[in-house]
């Protein structure tokens, strides 16, 4: 309570028309909070005076003259007399603050080309199964950027990918899905590279969502057809015992028969 009073009795020191990028700043500002809550001990006066002492050198003094010319015109050409470049001309000379604006809208998500290609997916031109496996491929894809966006290696892809290749390239629209979600072509460490670009991100969710759809429409996985008896627990006859060649029933191994009795 005791601060904001302190911050509404400073408030028209700083307003945009005091405003100065080398000797009236925030750094100045931050000063005087400093002072008021560590009983008049400051800042050090080389945080303080910073930009002030920096363009007082024979280096910086042409510099000065250039960034009072563009703070001039700056102000000059802002409406409300240059507060958009001053960190305190928003809060006015009454010392409070105006209402926060609202959080902005996040982008919405193109995904007229997505829906395009994953109709031609969807097709008559690839079978059933070349559709769900291309289709659930793309979903793993998606599913891996979505839950770990930071992650580089779910954001490229080889292009001599043998299980890339063999489950959505030759998918008609496999490719045409992959740019639509924001995969393009690209070298990297000379190798021919699928890379997913991170200004897409926001759609990741939205894209495997679109495809998890898809999924959902295709026909059910046909039913294995049933294994054929193998007898004892598996069902089915045993198989009749077989006996060794040329022992028909209990007698001798081959070219043995009618032998008879060795006395020892």
């Amino acid at each position: 309570e005791e601060l904001d009073k302190f911050l509404a009795e400073i408030a028209p020191k700083y307003t945009p028309e005091s405003y100065s990028l080398t000797t009236h700043n925030c750094n100045h500002y931050a000063d005087e909070i400093v002072k008021f809550l560590c009983d008049g001990k400051g800042l050090p006066s080389w945080i303080v005076n910073i930009a002030d002492e920096a363009l007082s050198t024979p280096q910086g003094a042409s510099l000065r003259v250039m960034i009072e010319n563009m703070e001039k015109q700056m102000r000059a050409s802002l409406p409300g007399g240059g507060g958009g470049m001053n960190p305190f001309g928003a809060q006015g000379s009454s010392g409070v603050a105006p209402p926060a604006a609202a959080p902005a809208a996040p982008p919405a998500v193109d995904t007229s080309e997505l829906k395009t290609a994953l109709d031609e997916v969807r097709s008559s031109k690839n079978e059933t199964e070349v559709q769900r496996v291309c289709l659930t491929m793309l979903s793993k894809i998606m599913q891996n950027v979505e839950k770990s966006p930071g992650d580089v290696k779910f954001k490229r892809i080889k292009m001599e990918n043998a299980v890339f290749q063999k489950k959505i390239m030759v998918a008609e629209g496999g490719t045409d899905a992959m740019i639509a979600m924001g995969w393009g072509p690209d070298t990297i460490d000379g190798e021919d590279t699928w890379v997913f670009a991170d200004d897409r991100l926001a759609g990741a969710g939205t894209y495997r969502q679109m495809i998890d759809k898809r999924l959902c429409e295709l026909p059910p996985l046909p039913k294995a057809a049933p294994a054929a008896g193998r007898g004892g627990y598996m069902g089915g006859a045993a198989p009749a015992p077989m006996g060794m060649p040329g022992m028909g029933g209990m007698g001798g191994m081959p070219g043995m028969g009618g032998m008879g009795r060795t006395d020892r």
